[in-house]
């Protein structure tokens, strides 16, 4: 009996060996497996035109009821700390695209009304954009977010699920420019899937325009921004000191042990905003609490 339970030991160590080392194998093809839709694309209308005029198509913007907006969100007894230090407003207006939150494979696009993913951005913008709540001017739209499969596949389908959420961030970035005043210095911050718009939102609305001079930092957090492919496409240098305005900064943290393989097979899938092949590096990558390089 003592023999048999040996044996079964052995074979369960085995087969979890085996299980490890086929996960490491695999672990891209069974993520791609559990993310990326089976379903085919189905081409979306453009939002009406002024889709944006109404409050709920809004996360955080000015105007909206204390309760509602996830961004003016503060610690526990910072309020009191605030009301009482000489931290002065911040001057600035902030557009703030939110990081992917909807995970779902039946759907190659969140719909707009999805309590799960507007749950989870809402928490995103409560805890990434809360941080700049000194501003009056703080906007984060709702999007129709490529979901997270979009991002772990070169397909087309994911391709037209990029290029449909972007057509809403950048139909909402065009409302918050028509609503803040034309003088106001901007700051532009996203995260992830955010991030991954903005770098292309920049390169369109901003670079070579007079809105760069405008420009206080652009924050692309969470998604790499390509030094030789996508930094010149969007007109702005990267930040090398804390004391440069009109920069770039961009990081991305990773858990120990660190592991950017996928990211960086993901990130090399699509061409850079000059529309070359990216390849695996050469990305810049700020301190946050420097500004450094």
């Amino acid at each position: 009996m003592a023999r048999k339970f040996l044996y079964f030991i052995a074979l369960m160590v085995v087969a979890l060996l085996g299980l490890m080392l086929g996960l490491g194998v695999w672990a891209d093809d069974l993520t791609e497996l559990a993310f990326v839709p089976e379903a085919r694309f189905a081409p979306q209308p453009r939002l009406a035109g002024n889709a944006y005029e109404r409050p709920e198509m809004w996360i955080s913007r000015p105007g909206l009821p204390a309760g509602r907006d996830p961004a003016r969100w503060l610690p526990q007894g910072y309020s009191a700390l605030r009301a009482a230090s000489d931290e002065a407003p911040l001057d600035a207006a902030v557009f703030f695209v939110h990081p992917t939150s909807f995970l779902e494979k039946q759907r190659w696009n969140a719909p707009l009304d999805d309590a799960v993913s507007r749950g989870r951005a809402a928490l995103f913008v409560q805890g990434m954009a809360s941080p700049f709540n000194r501003s009056a001017d703080l906007w984060a739209p709702r999007y129709r977010q490529a979901t997270v499969g979009a991002f772990l596949t070169d397909g087309q389908q994911a391709a037209e699920a990029i290029e449909l959420a972007y057509g809403d961030v950048m139909q909402a970035f065009d409302h918050f420019l028509a609503h803040v005043a034309p003088d106001k210095p901007v700051v532009l911050a996203g995260h992830s899937q955010g991030a991954f718009h903005l770098r292309r939102l920049i390169r369109d609305r901003v670079a070579g325009k007079p809105l760069a001079r405008r420009i206080a930092v652009a924050y692309v957090v969470g998604w790499p921004v390509s030094r030789e492919h996508d930094l010149p496409a969007m007109g702005l240098p990267a930040c090398t000191a804390a004391d440069q305005p009109g920069r770039v900064m961009s990081w991305i943290s990773f858990a120990e042990p660190a592991d950017n393989a996928m990211l960086l097979k993901n990130f090399a899938r699509r061409p850079g905003l000059d529309g070359k092949p990216i390849g695996a590096g050469g990305f810049i990558c700020t301190n946050p609490l420097t500004g450094g390089g």
